[in-house]
């Protein structure tokens, strides 16, 4: 049941998560391109989720009433999701100055050259991730996705989770995060092109859900202003996009289970997300 309600969730959220093309059209800004389904991305996300294997995380456990029907003890609730920002303050972590270079966190041990001064992370830069962008991007999400939640805190398998260059604390591993049911491990270097932000899955639990993401939002692409609303609801938008990556809306992981279908709506032959309850 966990997995099936999750999935009709993002059914809704795969729509929804379009709306960033439509507010980069307001904005008048190039719609940003996303990463995700870059063959070295899959390949790290699917080499790590293969490494760690499931993650056994302990939820309220299923009640039978006398006529055999299946309850959860617990309820879906909506989302919690905590950050790690270890990374935002780490010596090295980021472009401290335009010489040298930092992890691109595309792969362990991939580098990017700190030359550009919009490369350099400063607490203006983090304070509008952590303050702005990324709360915001909780609380959208929030609004649709609902879980069974975790029942104790959270626990990652090992430091290295989402690979050696990401900060992941010991108690993240010993004690677990408490009141969350994913991790997302968040990084800030930068990233040449059109893309905003990437992500991806790290580890999932023993349901198949996702419980440690990694994300790395471009330095050169934060920025927060009262009189550009449309520009910081874009930034808000690629957080949620790039949290559904995390969460399996993807094209590669909704063509693996069988949940893109063809059909014909207004004359004309578009693909379908369909899952048991949409």
């Amino acid at each position: 049941m966990r997995t099936i309600r999750t999935l009709a969730f993002a059914a809704l959220l795969c729509a929804a998560s379009s709306l960033h093309l439509a507010h980069a059209a307001d904005a008048g800004a190039t719609a940003p391109t996303c990463l995700h389904d870059e063959p070295d991305i899959q390949r790290e996300q699917a080499r790590l989720l293969q490494r760690n294997g499931a993650a056994v995380q302990a939820y309220a456990p299923s009640v039978h009433t006398q006529g055999g029907r299946l309850f959860h003890a617990q309820q879906a609730q909506p989302i919690r999701i905590a950050f790690s920002v270890e990374d935002l303050t780490e010596a090295g972590a980021f472009c401290s100055s335009t010489s040298g270079t930092a992890p691109s966190y595309r792969s362990d041990g991939d580098r990017v050259t700190c030359n550009d001064p919009s490369y350099i992370l400063n607490d203006t830069k983090r304070t509008i991730l952590q303050q702005n962008i990324l709360p915001a991007a909780v609380a959208e999400l929030q609004r649709y996705f609902s879980v069974e939640p975790v029942v104790g805190n959270l626990r990652a398998s090992g430091t290295t989770v989402c690979g050696t260059d990401f900060t992941v604390p010991l108690s993240h591993v010993t004690t677990g995060v408490p009141n969350a049911d994913l991790v997302v491990y968040v990084a800030s270097s930068p990233i040449p092109g059109d893309t905003v932000a990437f992500a991806g899955a790290c580890q999932r639990d023993q349901n198949g859900r996702a419980i440690a993401g990694l994300m790395n939002f471009g330095t050169e692409n934060i920025e927060w202003s009262a009189t550009t609303p449309a520009d910081n609801q874009l930034l808000v938008d690629t957080a949620v996009h790039e949290i559904l990556h995390i969460l399996g809306v993807t094209s590669t992981e909704l063509h693996a289970t069988g949940r893109v279908q063809q059909g014909t709506k207004r004359g004309k032959t578009v693909r379908m997300v369909t899952t048991p309850s949409v």
